[in-house]
């Protein structure tokens, strides 16, 4: 079922849009945060304990948790558990953005995955990248929605009187589901500044099995027989995975030099030998950045070119902004890595 794999090199966040809160969804004892069922907990409590509910309603508002009010759960109310892996003594933790998960059985245990969509988002990016990259020519400045329509023209074609969406074929699985033992709660942190968010993570070097139909992609579009000048492209679509990804560690890298943090620098200089055109590197997820989810590097390529594609929504554009972006968030831990970067590799 399972033909790839990913290896995360850093941690990995993908949120399902909920944030736990230090109220009611988790305690934290030492370095590890339990996470509880608060619907179990709630079944379990006595009518004398509901009856205190409405009364503590508003010193929660105040950041104290009903876990301390009431009373400490149980083992049994525990969903799991995960490490907080942070190098700031005695974080004040409110809220920790969750990453998706799926139930795994009738016993309620929980599966971190990685959504395919969330795979295919990137390919199809570093696909469109690399198009536009080798045909200047393909961006019209004067045309509203200018870069939408260029992508729809990119991957779509004639057939028979129908338009063909040619990544419809390409087709990526959400992932196997892991054990929540392979996440812990990183200290996600603005490089050089305090700001900060704690977040749920898959942890670096975790091996996780996804499915991509890529024989029957190359298939289908082979037998279509279509006359498109970027089919070769987009049938080769590691290889653009591969420079997209080989122009983002480039940048990174100096970027990193110029600021003087040199952990950072050496950290990209190290992801360069482990991208390849056979398994290339991806990046995905939140706190991925700017320049890993839009086409802002064309930019750096031909300023006067591919500047329109970064004008504000009223067409205007100052040529004294730089659309690149001058901050980068990591994690605060021993480790200090930005977060994403996943090595997609074959299985035999």
């Amino acid at each position: 079922m399972y033909n790839y794999r990913l290896k995360t090199l850093t941690p990995i966040h993908i949120g399902n849009g909920n944030k736990l809160s230090n109220n009611f969804d988790y305690i934290i004892k030492g370095t590890q945060i339990n996470v509880i069922s608060f619907d179990r907990y709630i079944s379990s409590l006595s009518e004398n304990e509901i009856s205190k509910l409405e009364s503590y309603i508003e010193t929660l508002e105040k950041g104290n948790s009903i876990f301390d009010l009431i009373r400490k759960p149980t083992y049994e109310e525990i969903k799991y558990s995960v490490i907080l892996n942070t190098q700031t003594p005695n974080p004040k933790v409110r809220e920790i953005a969750e990453h998706i998960k799926t139930v795994l059985n009738e016993k309620g245990e929980y599966g971190a995955y990685i959504p395919g969509s969330t795979v295919k988002g990137f390919i199809r990016l570093a696909i469109f990248y690399k198009i536009l990259k080798e045909n200047a020519n393909l961006v019209n400045c004067n045309e509203k929605e200018k870069i939408k329509k260029t992508e729809e023209n990119i991957f779509s074609v004639e057939l028979q009187k129908q338009t063909l969406k040619l990544m419809t074929y390409f087709k990526v699985a959400d992932s196997e589901p892991i054990s929540t033992k392979n996440l812990e709660v990183r200290n996600v942190i603005i490089t050089n500044n305090k700001i900060s968010e704690f977040a749920e993570v898959i942890k670096k070097d975790t091996e996780i099995k996804i499915s991509i139909e890529d024989k029957e992609f190359q298939e289908k579009l082979s037998k279509l027989n279509l006359k498109s000048k970027y089919l070769e492209t987009i049938k080769n679509w590691k290889r653009a995975c591969y420079e997209f990804s080989k122009s983002i560690i480039e940048y990174e890298k100096e970027f990193f030099k110029k600021k003087g943090l040199v952990k950072l620098h050496n950290f990209y200089k190290d992801l360069e030998d482990k991208n390849s055109p056979k398994s290339p590197l991806l990046r995905i997820g939140k706190y991925k950045g700017k320049i890993s989810q839009t086409l802002v590097l064309l930019y750096e390529t031909n300023k006067e070119k591919y500047g329109c594609l970064f004008e504000d929504k009223k067409g205007k554009s100052d040529k004294n902004i730089n659309p690149l972006p001058k901050t980068r968030r990591i994690t605060d831990a021993e480790d200090s890595l930005p977060l994403g970067w996943v090595k997609l590799e074959e299985l035999n």
